[in-house]
């Protein structure tokens, strides 16, 4: 029997659509959105609007039909499958770092193997931010000392 995941609020979904219909890389092509739509048994209910809309209207109502957010965690865990970034990882690794901060906020993270997995919850957008490792990957990319991001909490 499969776990039923309790349903994700309107905003988070909506959060994780803007992450993975993006224009721009690392966005998903809309080619890769019919695709995993497809693949998912999830319906395009509103095939000529834009990607991010197009995603959040399909999640929306196949969660509401299914009073459940396996349909979003199956379709975040199909998008993230590693194998699809054999030749960009820099893509895989965008794509979760945009993905982690609307997790967070329903307790759930993308993993290494490119499964959501269980995380702490977070409340605040402080927390969000926290929880998604944003400080200590700026400091990062700016290239400071190791030291200092030694003391960013996560």
């Amino acid at each position: 029997m499969t776990t039923r995941y309790p349903m994700w609020p309107p905003a988070v979904v909506e959060g994780i659509c803007d992450v993975l219909g993006r224009t721009d890389r690392p966005g998903l092509t809309g080619r890769e959105i019919d695709r995993l739509l497809g693949m998912l048994g999830i319906a395009d209910v509103q095939p000529g609007a834009s990607k991010r809309d197009r995603l959040w209207a399909a999640l929306m109502s196949k969660q509401q039909a299914n009073q459940a957010s396996n349909c979003i965690i199956g379709l975040i865990t199909e998008a993230m499958a590693p194998g699809r970034y054999l030749e960009d990882p820099a893509r895989f690794e965008a794509l979760r770092d945009g993905l982690a901060e609307p997790l967070a906020l329903v307790g759930c993270r993308v993993s290494d193997e490119g499964k959501v997995a269980r995380a702490r919850r977070a409340t605040t957008l402080d927390e969000v931010a926290a929880l998604a490792g944003r400080l200590r990957t700026e400091l990062t990319r700016r290239g400071v000392h190791p030291e200092v991001t030694r003391y960013c909490e996560e």
